[in-house]
């Protein structure tokens, strides 16, 4: 797919919408106002370097002639039981007015607010001045939209503007990037029910764009559709495109440099195409529940190419030849028992393909012209699947495989409990340099000879969760969570780049077992 076809793909939606305004002339007939308030006191013992700071492990020159996608190594992780732990209160507000009009129209606004309790206080209590940083978690649209509603015969629904969007379970589209935080699209959203069994959602959103659609704008497409046939046959099937056009050419030398670059095909790293073809499969037979799930990318991955930069005699170019081809799958399957507290017990696994292309073998160390390879991981896009609270930004976890079971019970009628455990393991290992540890740190032992050097473990850890909700009223629920992390190598002392879609290092100054700690409360109005 080229430039023209994705101007093409938001053309269509914006022409979609105008025909079917145009006719509308709508008057207010009901405003509906709503929230929600959200606390959560939280704790994480040996996980976070001092601060919560990305804390420098290794500088580039331990890396000569080897492309990182980083400069240097560090890491916000410390795996260590000598450091503070990290203790603090979130607080979430959203604000929401509803305006429905006549004939399906309405206009959705909602405000957001995310805080951590203390850092806006408007003094300095020692002194008495003003040290609060206005702007700072100022309030923000979270959503803002106008909808039409029964259109084509109470066909289709047409969504303009801000908003949310979760697809499915939210395995790679969902409206949370953290737990209390949230991820928006701006978009137009096209929901179509052509049959009662039968609903597809087609859309483009502008992820980055600075003018109407030229050809170095970001956009997101994608159409999902399900096919409810039986509740036991569920069917989904999905088709995304995020495209990013934006220049990464550097065109700031003299014209020689410049000619030389054309000649030999340096510096041209075009645009970025990345599709994503999936599938999901799942629902109830009797007693038993399943959930399948998968997706496969391909295309050129030129944004994430020229992050990989390698010095040599032809100078420092990144990867111009970089794709993306990996794919993901996420299985669960659950059996409830007939029994006091209704106890349903899973089992389930993910695989989140990935590789570590960062080493260099003994003929690329002696080859002055070896061009950088990339190191490409699946990209979870914008999903919101967590799978355990104690590792931070697991929703864009990539590069791993897990395995995980656990057992949820309903002692009472407001009370529901979770016990789970999961394994995982890297899919692509680090190839750390020869080195020593003096003090927790790595002492490279020769660093110019960058072929020689050490795979970290691939065991990343075990973490034990348990979970206990209690839904005081509809409106009110409180939730006490407790996590433990069993450390291995490869998540501590090691390392491995599991983060940021497999571009960001998880290592520590140890491998000490870890513990979460947290306390939800929830209440909407």
């Amino acid at each position: 797919m080229n430039v023209c076809s994705t101007k093409w793909m938001g053309a269509f939606f914006a022409l979609a919408a105008v025909w079917a305004c145009a006719p509308a002339r709508a008057e207010l007939q009901e405003v509906a106002v709503g929230g929600e308030i959200t606390l959560r006191a939280r704790g994480f013992l040996n996980v976070y370097a001092p601060g919560r700071a990305r804390r420098p492990i290794a500088p580039a020159a331990w890396f000569p002639w080897r492309a990182l996608g980083t400069d240097g190594l560090s890491s916000a992780f410390a795996w260590d039981d000598r450091g503070p732990d990290s203790w603090y209160t979130e607080q979430v507000l959203r604000l929401n007015v509803n305006a429905r009009l006549s004939q399906g129209v309405s206009a959705f606004l909602e405000l957001y607010n995310y805080d951590i309790q203390g850092e806006d206080f408007p003094s300095d209590y020692l002194t008495g001045n003003d040290t609060a940083n206005p702007g700072r978690n100022d309030l923000e649209f979270l959503q803002a939209y106008v909808e039409m509603d029964g259109l084509w015969g109470g066909m289709g629904r047409l969504r303009l503007g801000r908003q949310l969007m979760t697809l499915g379970k939210g395995w790679l589209i969902g409206a949370k990037s953290t737990s209390l935080q949230y991820c928006y699209l701006d978009a137009a959203r096209l929901t179509l029910t052509p049959w009662d069994n039968v609903t597809a959602d087609l859309w483009t959103a502008n992820v980055g764009a600075t003018r109407l659609l030229p050809a170095d704008d970001r956009l997101f497409h994608g159409v999902h559709a399900t096919w409810a046939a039986s509740p036991a046959l569920n069917l989904t099937a999905f088709y995304m495109l995020l495209h990013d056009g934006s220049p990464l050419e550097d065109t700031s030398g003299d014209p020689l440099m410049e000619a030389r670059e054309r000649l030999l095909g340096l510096d041209r790293y075009g645009a970025t195409w990345l599709h994503t073809l999936g599938g999901r499969v799942f629902g109830e037979v009797g007693a038993w529940d399943y959930d399948l799930e998968g997706a496969g990318q391909w295309g050129d991955a030129a944004h994430l190419g020229a992050r990989f930069r390698r010095v040599n005699l032809l100078g420092d170019y990144g990867d111009d030849g970089a794709e993306f081809a990996t794919w993901a799958a996420d299985a669960e399957v659950g059996r409830t028992f007939d029994a006091r507290w209704s106890p349903r017990v899973f089992v389930g696994a993910a695989w989140y393909d990935g590789e570590d292309r960062r080493a260099v073998s003994f003929g690329e160390w002696l080859n002055p012209f070896a061009r950088p390879r990339a190191s490409v991981s699946f990209n979870r896009l914008y999903s919101q699947v967590d799978y355990d609270s104690i590792l931070g930004g697991g929703t864009n976890m990539s590069n791993f495989w897990l395995g995980r079971a656990g057992v949820r019970v309903r002692p009472a009628e407001k009370w529901t409990a979770q016990l789970r455990v999961i394994s995982y393991r890297a899919v692509g290992a680090f190839a750390r340099p020869a080195s020593l540890r003096v003090n927790g740190r790595w002492v490279p032992v020769a660093p110019s000879l960058s072929f020689w050097d050490q795979e970290s473990s691939k065991d990343l850890c075990v973490t034990l969760g348990f979970s206990l909700r209690y839904d005081y009223s509809p409106d009110l629920s409180l939730t006490l969570a407790y996590s433990h992390l069993f450390t291995a190598d490869g998540l501590g002392r090691d390392g491995n780049f599991v983060f940021d879609n497999g571009t960001g290092f998880a290592g520590g100054t140890a491998s000490d077992d870890a513990d979460y700690i947290g306390l939800l409360t929830e209440i909407t109005f």
